[in-house]
């Protein structure tokens, strides 16, 4: 029976590191008798092949397609399978998770997941959620302006969730790894997991960084906003800083993480993780007071960010009425060489050192026998 290595994420975990590295490294991994599953429902490869998953409002998440996935996997000639989808973490009811059980009928299923102490989790998928309105981040958590503003808190009872798929897949087919740097192979996620499966000579590329405390909380304003123009939008995330961090305080962190001590211990408990409980107990990265409030300073900064955006989107947008002039005027100079002039000569007045203009113009002055 083939082995299929199921990384479910969680969200926030290195996830885009792993998936990148081992995309990277596809070809290279089949002569250890590995492949990389990419091939995304639409049939294009992808790092991330997320399109097989319907989140269906994250209330009765599924796989598309069951069967035909479990055909595509079953034409792999190589006998070890990774397959690395973030998405699989909304999965945490037993109809999802039977969904991804029937589409792995016939494999030999390892499923590997990595944690991280929950409050550290939610500042960071706060963090995610800011960078655009149509993330499921976004969706499930809005544009909170406190990252412990939680709807529910099933997605984070990481014991809760472990139990489903164990139920599924069986315990002791259940990896879980703790995303700290010092229980990580080489304090390196790409490196950990690599090491868990028994692969070598993978590359380790760092994608999906966090954002900054001005990004973070700008990026929260836009999802709330009405803003409709995407180029707009793009150059105003594209100028932000990504300097410091939106933190909450250190007693907000350990007032939040206090709801799922129990949990952790049954976690812990039940598949013996790590000796000594899951997370340390340190809380001196979170300032006394959160920094999640403008004052002047930060306030300034951030407005003369979003101003940089907004002339960067209207240059993008004063070029593109350029670009349309100048076309306009060379696809009218056969039918009407005046009017293509006339095009033409206002598109020099916008943009006067564009060598493709000036060229035209001076031919048409020529052809039109203007002086000047």
């Amino acid at each position: 029976m083939k082995k299929v290595y199921l990384h479910i994420g969680i969200h926030k975990t290195g996830s885009s590191s792993i998936q990148q590295s081992l995309f990277d490294a596809k070809d290279k991994i089949v002569e250890q008798g590995f492949f990389y599953f990419c091939q995304d429902f639409d049939g294009v490869d992808r790092p991330l092949p997320q399109k097989w998953i319907d989140l269906k409002g994250f209330n009765s998440p599924t796989i598309k397609d069951e069967v035909k996935f479990n055909q595509l996997l079953k034409k792999v000639q190589q006998d070890k399978i990774i397959i690395s989808i973030e998405a699989l973490a909304w999965f945490y009811t037993q109809e999802a998770v039977e969904s991804v059980a029937r589409a792995l009928k016939g494999f030999d299923v390892d499923v590997i997941t990595y944690i991280r102490r929950q409050d550290k989790q939610m500042v960071s998928y706060h963090q995610e959620g800011s960078k655009g309105k149509n993330k499921p981040s976004t969706a499930y958590y809005g544009a909170a302006i406190c990252p412990f503003d939680i709807k529910n808190s099933e997605y984070l009872n990481y014991y809760q969730r472990s139990m489903v798929w164990a139920e599924a897949f069986g315990k002791q087919n259940i990896k879980v790894r703790i995303f700290e740097p010092e229980k990580l192979v080489n304090k390196d996620v790409v490196a950990d997991f690599c090491n868990l499966v028994g692969l070598s000579g993978v590359n380790s590329v760092r994608v999906n960084e966090s954002l900054g405390f001005e990004a973070t909380k700008v990026g929260q304003l836009i999802n709330l906003s009405n803003l409709n123009d995407d180029n707009l939008v793009k150059k105003i995330r594209e100028n932000l800083s990504s300097e410091g961090k939106l933190l909450p305080s250190k007693s907000a962190a350990e007032n939040f993480y206090k709801q799922f001590i129990v949990s952790n211990q049954k976690l812990n408990n039940e598949f013996e993780i790590a000796q000594g409980g899951l997370f340390k107990d340190d809380f001196d990265d979170y300032p006394e007071q959160g920094n999640n409030t403008w004052d002047e300073l930060t306030a300034n900064k951030a407005i003369t960010s979003i101003f940089n955006g907004i002339k960067e989107a209207q240059k993008t947008k004063d070029s593109e009425y350029v670009n349309k002039l100048r076309d306009e005027a060379i696809s009218l100079e056969k039918e009407d060489l005046t009017m293509a002039y006339y095009l033409m000569k206002r598109a020099y007045t916008l943009r006067p050192h564009g060598p493709v203009i000036k060229h035209k113009l001076a031919e048409y002055k020529d052809k039109l026998n203007i002086v000047g």
